[in-house]
């Protein structure tokens, strides 16, 4: 009888401290090459959040639109293509390469946030520009990155933090002159 009660205290206190770490493997292949996703995996830990999120309450202005837009007509000169996208983002990439998940829970908190990437970033040809300007003044498409605070699970699981996804978050992409040495 005291090695099954042994059995079970064991047994229960593995369950209760599993807490599987994912790891770049596990990242979802449609947001390769971003430190966030937008997507929610099979192993988004929702039960959890929805136990710390119980009985919380948040004073937080939700759908959060970032903007960076240095012209007054909201193009760029050089025409830099981008891509805009808004909703909820589940997971981030922090500073050390660990997939962390990002608070969301419909009925207690949700955050949907706005992002502005480059589609080709790094030098451009412009058709704005004529060539002899182009080769005084080469131009680059670039990302104005913020290292926008997010509410995310530790790593342990048994709280809430707040982290930036490494490198930051895109907030516009915008034409710049590069530089000459």
């Amino acid at each position: 009888m005291v090695s099954i009660n042994i059995f079970t205290f064991t047994l229960v206190l593995l369950i209760g401290f599993n807490h599987a770490e994912p790891t770049l493997e596990d990242w979802p292949a449609d947001c390769k090459g971003k430190s966030y996703c937008r997507i929610q995996p099979s192993y988004y830990p929702q039960e959890r959040f929805e136990e710390i999120l119980k009985g919380q309450s948040f004073n937080f202005a939700q759908g959060v639109i970032l903007v960076n837009n240095t012209s007054g007509d909201g193009e760029d000169v050089a025409g830099c293509d981008n891509q805009r996208s808004f909703g909820k983002i589940y997971l981030i990439l922090d500073e050390n390469d660990k997939i962390r998940f990002v608070a969301q829970n419909e009925d207690v908190f949700s955050i949907e946030i706005g992002v502005e990437e480059c589609q080709d970033p790094g030098p451009y040809q412009s058709t704005a520009l004529d060539e002899s300007k182009q080769q005084d003044y080469p131009v680059s498409c670039h990302e104005t990155k913020i290292p926008f605070m997010f509410p995310v699970l530790t790593l342990d699981g048994t709280a809430l933090e707040s982290v930036a996804p490494k490198d930051g978050l895109s907030v516009s992409c915008s034409a710049k002159i590069i530089e000459k040495n």
